[in-house]
């Protein structure tokens, strides 16, 4: 089956916009639900499962030395939307103890980044 030039034109437009990364996508959903305030738990665990994975990724890429540009805005970014995530627990006032000390700890290590 032949591909018309228009779909082929069409499927490259689509490819070009599309989000880099999965989480690019999960990320900006994640930043609209939160707008809404409709961020379901799930979601919540996930964001903190990736922050976690991300932490542990970068701290060995600091002990590597291989810390990229990158990576530091990676973590700012990750520190800006948890920022947003703590402070709509706090409205809803589902703030656990356990989020505020990696609150803390994402912040000394957001202080390291700058």
């Amino acid at each position: 089956m032949e591909v018309g030039e228009h779909e082929r034109r069409e499927l490259s437009d689509r490819l070009e916009n599309a989000p880099r990364r999965p989480f690019e996508v999960s990320n900006r959903l994640q930043n609209t639900k939160q707008g809404r305030g409709t961020l379901s738990k799930r979601s919540e665990s996930l964001a903190r499962r990736r922050f976690v994975f991300s932490e542990r990724l970068e701290n060995a890429k600091q002990r590597r030395g291989a810390l990229s540009n990158r990576s530091e805005s990676l973590a700012r970014r990750h520190f800006v939307f948890s920022e947003r995530l703590e402070n709509a627990k706090r409205r809803r006032g589902t703030l656990s103890i356990r989020s505020e000390k990696t609150k803390r700890r994402c912040r000394t290590r957001f202080e390291l980044c700058r």
